[in-house]
């Protein structure tokens, strides 16, 4: 998997501040620490609207983390204690599926997950 890197360092430490952590998954919150998150699509993809009824996927979470030799930041899978991974419904406003196994950056908006970037990797 390919790593998106920051050039500004303050940036890339304030990011890794934000990874999510699976106590943060309750409540109206989201996810905890910021409104926009990274999630990667399953294999399957997300649908795309139908009539007023979005497209919806359940997503796996990732989260940065931080090199301070190098000053590297890469995405990695989020997982519990258990090393399960955490995951999102994700809600697709688009007219156009998203495909499968792609980096999304979602927001969380009047309580759903929706997409805002798409990355191809």
């Amino acid at each position: 998997m390919a790593g998106i890197g920051f050039n500004d360092l303050a940036v890339a430490k304030r990011l890794k501040q934000i990874a999510l952590t699976p106590d943060a998954l309750s409540g109206d919150e989201g996810l905890g620490y910021t409104d926009a998150y990274f999630v990667r699509t399953p294999p399957t993809g997300i649908p795309a609207i139908v009539g007023t009824t979005l497209g919806k996927a359940v997503c796996d979470c990732y989260e940065l983390s931080y090199d301070d030799a190098t000053g590297d930041a890469d995405l990695v899978a989020t997982t519990d204690s258990d090393d399960n991974a955490i995951t999102v419904t994700v809600h697709h406003a688009g007219g156009t599926p998203i495909g499968g196994d792609t980096l999304l950056i979602v927001a969380f908006m009047y309580g759903l997950y929706i997409p805002v970037v798409e990355y191809c990797l």
